[in-house]
């Protein structure tokens, strides 16, 4: 590590928030956990309007090229088992 990386990787530190109790802790993860819950309903129902749109335009209702396109994101932003995730994501409608 650089003398510069390190002194990027304690400002960072140094900003960040005190540390949580763990019930506070747990608040916040049921928190992100109900936002997740939320925004994954809301990609099924884009998702399955997508389906009706390509079906009512005459094209097959799964685009193979844009969900592999979907699967190296995931993979790419969080490693194996993001691809896990994005097939979920994927079959959930």
């Amino acid at each position: 590590m650089r003398v510069d990386d390190t002194a990027r990787t304690k400002s960072r530190h140094e900003s960040d928030p005190p540390p949580l109790d763990a019930e506070a802790q747990q608040r916040l993860i049921a928190d992100i956990d109900d936002a997740i819950i939320h925004l994954v309903r809301r990609r099924s129902a884009a998702s399955a309007r997508l389906e009706q749109l390509r079906v009512a335009d005459g094209r097959p209702r799964k685009a193979l090229s844009w969900e592999n396109s979907v699967l190296r994101r995931y993979r790419g932003e969080l490693g194996s088992p993001g691809t896990d995730l994005a097939l979920l994501l994927l079959r959930m409608l």
